[in-house]
């Protein structure tokens, strides 16, 4: 049977209290999509991050920094293969491709929420988690490539407007998701 279960004994300031580092975040992604190519070139990124009160604010900063970046490797880079048999083709980073330099936003913008401590009473001197959290926002990235994806297909005569997106968006994809038909490429 499938089942899953699960205990949390976290630290407690008494009844109905929680241990609470929930961190809020909000972005904004602008891309620009190459439907012949397929590359997708990150633009911009706005971030804007509940951090309670940072330990150190520079530290937090390259951890916002990281996580996104991290994830925008999971949303258009990182593909694993295997091969027929079951084993690993992606093994190491002249296949699987982490993000490098040229993924990073050209311009990355990240706030930190001001004068907004952590109220929980046991947070450690009012700050929150700040690694991970972020990892969440590169969904924009995806987001707006996709809505570049759909204003291509828009005009292709006939296209479907349902379209369904898998991560990672590589450049094959990309062009799959465009509907470009190499036919109807002239220069004029």
């Amino acid at each position: 049977s499938l089942q899953a279960s699960g205990w949390f004994g976290g630290a407690s300031a008494g009844p109905g209290v929680g241990y609470d580092y929930a961190t809020q975040g909000v972005a904004c992604c602008e891309v620009e999509v190459d439907c012949l190519s397929g590359e997708v070139a990150m633009r911009r990124a706005d971030l804007l991050m509940d951090q309670g009160t940072p330990l150190n604010p520079e530290i937090d900063l390259g951890q916002v920094e990281g996580g996104f970046v991290m994830a925008l490797g999971l949303f258009f880079t990182e593909t694993i293969e295997h091969s027929p048999t079951g084993s690993n083709k992606t093994i190491g980073t002249w296949e699987y491709k982490i993000p490098a330099v040229h993924d990073i936003p050209l311009e990355l913008n990240i706030t930190f929420l001001p004068r907004a401590p952590n109220p929980a009473p046991n947070a450690t001197l009012h700050s929150k988690a700040c690694a991970e959290p972020p990892m969440a926002l590169a969904v924009s990235a995806f987001l707006a490539a996709r809505s570049a994806i759909l204003a291509a297909r828009a005009e292709v005569e006939g296209a479907p407007r349902m379209l369904l997106l898998n991560a990672p968006l590589t450049p094959a994809a990309v062009q799959a998701a465009c509907l470009v038909d190499p036919q109807h490429l002239v220069m004029e």
